[in-house]
């Protein structure tokens, strides 16, 4: 799956910004920079991390395949 919205945010995002997602979402900076590539994916539990991370600007379903299909993600 190819996270556009995550990749659009990777590279509009600062050095700082990306090490603190990297921190608060308790990933390193290289899967998160690999999952902007398409290189990797970001697996329900690490979007979640994310998502709150960022406040809600991008969600778990922007993140994750697995989310996207989820009767509790669709149903949100």
């Amino acid at each position: 799956m190819k996270l556009k919205k995550f990749a659009n945010w990777w590279k509009r995002a600062t050095p700082d910004a990306k090490r603190a997602l990297a921190t608060a979402s308790k990933s390193s900076y290289n899967s998160l920079s690999n999952a902007a590539q398409g290189l990797r994916e970001i697996a329900p539990e690490r979007a979640g991390r994310i998502e709150a991370a960022l406040d809600g600007e991008l969600t778990r379903g922007d993140l994750c395949e697995t989310c996207q299909r989820c009767k509790y993600y669709l149903d949100y």
